[in-house]
């Protein structure tokens, strides 16, 4: 392989505090190599908290707002067809509807997704553990939740 590529990464910040969330994730998808992956868990930042923290964030926001474009778009496909089902009352509320319908499931989706995360990554860690290889599960979980959303 080539030498070049899997030069160490100097430009991940040490030192004064943690390095934001975009930073890092800059890093992973611009620099996919052995080294970077490596600096990122072994860094003093990497916990499973967290990397929690950042699928659940980023699962809020994608369905929050996919959950108000697909309301929007059923909606109209159900006027289209003319056949609400509901006579007339199915997604009447307008974009206050909407908006609370997102409001109030983003949060339970989110929540729903990390569960699923923290689930898979579990099952990732305990395979390898059957053939008695040992890794730290926060490490694993933080370089995981880079490439999750």
């Amino acid at each position: 392989m080539n030498d070049q590529m899997n030069a160490p990464i100097s430009s991940m910040p040490s030192g004064s505090g943690p390095t934001p969330f975009y930073q890092v994730w800059i890093n992973a998808l611009t620099k996919p190599n052995e080294q970077t992956f490596a600096a990122m868990a072994n860094s003093g930042d990497a916990k499973a908290t967290t990397a929690y923290l950042w699928v659940f964030a980023g699962s809020l926001v994608q369905i929050f707002f996919s959950a108000l474009v697909q309301s929007a778009m059923m909606r109209n496909l159900l006027q289209q067809v003319g056949s609400n089902g509901n006579g007339g009352q199915f997604g009447g509320g307008g974009i206050g509807a909407r908006l609370i319908g997102a409001i109030c499931g983003a949060p339970v989706g989110a929540v729903i997704v990390t569960l699923f995360f923290l689930q898979s990554l579990l099952l990732t860690q305990l395979s390898p553990g059957c053939l008695s290889y040992s890794a730290q599960f926060p490490s694993l979980v933080c370089v995981s939740a880079l490439f999750w959303e």
